[in-house]
């Protein structure tokens, strides 16, 4: 293959090995770099003094610049190939050397427990946060995002796709035989009039399926045809009270976490759903779910329009963890917020600021 014209490296990232959380932030940070610095991966991957200062000066944290090499670095290395075709195998060695030297500098500031500049600026007490967010209504969506990050133990960026599984009784489904009333399934229409169901053909013995728990046979949810069971699904299943998570960064590790929820947060997530019907708990203006880039853009603003400052979900977490006396927790105790949190206890202790 000639690598010094555009190749496909959507396919490259899509074939590897790695999460679906990690294969979408890759594939969005590429194209982030190929649309802004308007040359095609080839020129970026043959250039990499021109394009770690371009990464430079559209990113201040040290995370999102290392993010952005990172996926650099998974093209070549899903490509094994790539790194000694000619032209390539110097500048591979360059990209190696700036993310080496990026990531020496996180680990030697998180070893010191020490906030970076940046961070000190979006830097929001855990109380304060707990605080906001029980200040707020259960209808205002800016509460439901807070309680994600606050009722349960705050996990990453892994909310932008999470399907909701609603129990038949919510949606008063379960004695009605006729469905006369199934206005809150928003792919149906005016089916309360039509007595026969004769248009019901996207539903398999709906009538028959007492708590829909798993969705399994709804299909053309939302108009994805590949969700109709949930199996790849980051997912609430309301009734069982608990979040299911399939895909998210650290999935080699954990494989499947399920997290209990606790009876405030499915509160406040059902008069969400009463107020704004919708197939997943997060979903942009056009009712679709938000892509891994984009619900960390939008919950950013989201934070900044309460707290009037740059806060981010990364710093919740730490949040969280600096607030915890760490002298009175067992390390039992510590490997199970760690768990729940979807990381390691050596991270989390590198997460606690002092």
């Amino acid at each position: 293959m000639d690598y010094n014209k555009d190749f496909d490296y959507t396919a490259v990232i899509s074939k590897a090995d790695i999460s679906e959380q990690s294969k979408k932030v890759y594939l969005d940070r590429v194209k982030t770099l190929t649309t802004k610095l308007k040359k095609p991966l080839y020129w970026i991957l043959k250039n990499p003094k021109q394009s770690i200062e371009f990464i430079f000066k559209i990113s201040e944290s040290e995370n999102t610049r290392k993010s952005y090499i990172s996926a650099i670095l998974a093209i070549y290395k899903h490509n094994s190939a790539l790194k000694n075709a000619s032209g390539f195998y110097e500048p591979h060695k360059i990209w190696v050397d700036k993310f080496n030297i990026l990531e020496e500098s996180i680990q030697e500031r998180y070893k010191e427990n020490k906030p970076s500049e940046k961070q000190l600026e979006g830097y929001v007490p855990y109380e304060e946060i707990v605080k906001k967010r029980d200040e707020l209504s259960n209808t205002d969506s800016n509460k439901l995002l807070l309680g994600m990050y606050t009722y349960i133990k705050p996990l990453r960026a892994d909310f932008n796709a999470v399907a909701l599984a609603v129990p038949a009784d919510q949606k008063d489904l379960k004695d009605q035989k006729d469905l006369k009333d199934l206005k809150d399934l928003k792919d149906l229409k005016d089916l309360k009039d039509q007595k026969d169901q004769k248009d019901l053909k996207d539903l398999k013995d709906l009538k028959d399926q007492k708590d829909l728990k798993d969705l399994k046979d709804l299909k053309d949810l939302k108009d994805q045809k590949d969700l109709k069971d949930l199996k790849d699904l980051n997912y609430i299943d309301i009734s069982n009270k608990k979040l299911v998570l399939q895909e998210y960064k650290t999935k080699k590790n954990y494989n499947k976490l399920e997290i209990k929820l606790p009876d405030e947060l499915l509160k406040l997530i059902n008069d969400s759903l009463k107020e704004s019907p919708r197939d997943f708990l997060f979903v942009d203006r056009t009712g679709k779910p938000y892509s891994a880039n984009s619900f960390i853009k939008w919950a950013n603003r989201r934070f900044l329009g309460l707290f009037k400052k740059p806060l981010t979900i990364t710093l919740i977490r730490h949040s969280y963890i600096s607030s915890l006396d760490q002298n009175k927790l067992s390390t039992k105790e510590k490997e199970k917020i760690a768990l729940e949190m979807g990381h390691t206890k050596n991270l989390q202790d590198l997460y606690r600021f002092i």
